[in-house]
């Protein structure tokens, strides 16, 4: 679906100011409970995956891409070797609006409903895509 990479250029626009590259988003069987993973190379091929199969709603996977958002960002500034969760990690959670961000902070409570809809009224309209 290709929707979640219109949405990664919204996210980036909105909170970085186009600062970073953009990365491929996409979607996925994910093991266990886990929602997405921000796949990364020394080489810099990176892409992000969102779940397919945890019930999640869109609003509740575009705080998710949001919260994988900030681990490229720490990676693009601080390289390969950083800590996942880290502080650096930490910080840009909170520079973007996340209160307290730790391990559980996975992103699905970010969006309220009316912050959603906003950001859906941003996305290009079916035919725009074809």
């Amino acid at each position: 679906m290709y929707i979640w990479n219109y949405v990664f250029q919204i996210f980036m626009i909105r909170y970085w100011e186009e600062a970073y590259r953009q990365i491929p988003v996409f979607t996925k069987v994910q093991p266990g409970e886990q929602l997405a993973e921000f796949l990364c190379t020394p080489e810099g091929f990176n892409s992000i995956v969102l779940a397919t199969n945890q019930d999640l709603t869109d609003r509740e996977l575009m705080g998710v891409l949001l919260h994988e958002m900030c681990h490229h960002v720490v990676f693009e500034e601080y390289g390969y070797d950083v800590t996942p969760h880290g502080f650096e990690w930490m910080a840009e959670m909170m520079r973007v609006g996340f209160e307290d961000p730790d391990w559980e902070s996975d992103g699905c409570d970010f969006f309220s409903e009316e912050e959603y809809q906003s950001i859906l009224e941003l996305l290009p309209k079916e035919e725009e895509c074809e």
